[in-house]
């Protein structure tokens, strides 16, 4: 299961079904057409395309195309039926997150239905609509709004559910995975560190929306990280104010990175000191959130 969870997950996986050409919302697929979005666990490892390889060699699958940007792959099936087979056959592969149809992941059907289960398997799941038009707004969802969007992005005027909508949930807990191949983490007393192999509650964040398009990260024992002017990274504001927002600031290579209120980026370092003084973007300062 993704960190940014479900609906994330989606919301990424309908950008991949467009990137890939995968049937727009409302389009018939021909009858030989039937693609599979799969979402693969170790997705930035350096197997990824021998990963991608081996979905193309399962029973029924005629091609599997990888993207790479995103840590997936669309996988196309001969019939209908080979199709079921293989999300079952998915369903039981450790090394897939998350597998579905893509006709279904791209459309919400409106801002009060949801779309239809995939077929067959013990994790499918179900799609959940946005509510209210006021949270279907650009300007409501912190990443979105961080890309300078406006109007409708959760879900948009068609349907589509933008991936910058992952992020919208203000219960969504994520860890902030670096570079390294370590996870930021922060503990009572001490301040954060990127030294952590394994993950824990202290490697744990809540992500908040805050109202101007910043977000803050609340740690497992109720403080905000905060970036001090003087350069490091603490974990023990209390409340939220500008040294604890920080704007997502979308990568080429589906990584972010977080600038600060002094316009400076959090930086992990190889000796595993978590800073906020660089003033620009280099591979310490992306995350895989």
């Amino acid at each position: 299961m993704s960190r940014l969870g479900w609906l994330g997950a989606l919301g990424l996986l309908a950008a991949s079904a467009v990137v890939a050409g995968a049937a727009p919302a409302g389009t018939r697929r021909s009858s030989d057409d039937y693609r599979v979005i799969v979402r693969l666990a170790d997705a930035f490892s350096a197997s990824f395309a021998e990963q991608v390889e081996r979905l193309g060699r399962l029973p029924g699958v005629t091609q599997a195309k990888p993207l790479h940007r995103l840590g997936m792959a669309v996988v196309r099936c001969d019939s209908e039926d080979d199709q079921e087979s293989l999300l079952d056959t998915l369903d039981a592969d450790e090394a897939v997150e998350l597998a579905v149809p893509d006709s279904w992941i791209s459309i919400l059907g409106g801002s009060s239905g949801a779309a239809p289960a995939p077929k067959g398997g013990s994790a499918a799941v179900r799609a959940k609509a946005l509510g209210s038009e006021d949270r279907a707004q650009c300007s409501a969802n912190p990443a979105c709004a961080a890309r300078g969007l406006s109007g409708l992005c959760c879900p948009a005027p068609d349907g589509a559910v933008l991936s910058c909508c992952s992020m919208h949930d203000e219960s969504t807990t994520v860890e902030l995975h670096t570079f390294h191949g370590t996870y930021i983490t922060a503990r009572p007393g001490e301040g954060p560190r990127a030294h952590a192999t394994e993950t824990d509650d202290s490697t744990k964040f809540q992500l908040v929306n805050n109202d101007d398009g910043t977000v803050s990260f609340r740690t497992s024992f109720g403080t905000y990280l905060t970036a001090k002017e003087s350069g490091w990274l603490g974990a023990d504001a209390a409340t939220i104010d500008d040294w604890e927002k920080f704007t997502l600031v979308f990568n080429d290579n589906a990584t972010m990175s977080l600038k600060t209120f002094w316009d400076s980026y959090v930086t992990a370092e190889q000796s595993g000191y978590v800073l906020a003084n660089r003033m620009e973007i280099s591979t310490w300062e992306q995350f895989h959130i």
